[in-house]
């Protein structure tokens, strides 16, 4: 976010994600269920739940932007996920 804030355009719009860390929700979901050790239970809709489901098959968010002004990635989405699990871990007093 400082790096936008130093570097980026004025009312400019960023996406913040590393290119190389693309997952499904269902892959996202059990990197958070391993680094939290918990069990991961999928249930597949039943016919009127998938009426209510998006018919996106993928979205990815484009850091372009972020990285034609020089910002890299410093994480894979296991380290970033882990990190992020960690310090809200630290702030559940």
């Amino acid at each position: 976010m400082l790096f936008i804030l130093l570097n980026g355009v004025k009312s400019e719009v960023y996406n913040i994600a590393n290119p190389n860390s693309i997952a499904t929700i269902a892959q996202y979901a059990q990197i958070l269920a391993n680094i939290a050790k918990v069990n991961l239970k999928f249930e597949l809709p039943n016919e009127i739940e998938q009426k209510g489901y998006s018919k996106q098959a993928d979205s990815v968010l484009s850091a372009q932007k972020l990285i034609n002004i020089g910002w890299s990635p410093l994480y894979d989405i296991n380290v970033g996920l882990e990190n992020t699990f960690k310090i809200k871990k630290e702030l559940d007093v």
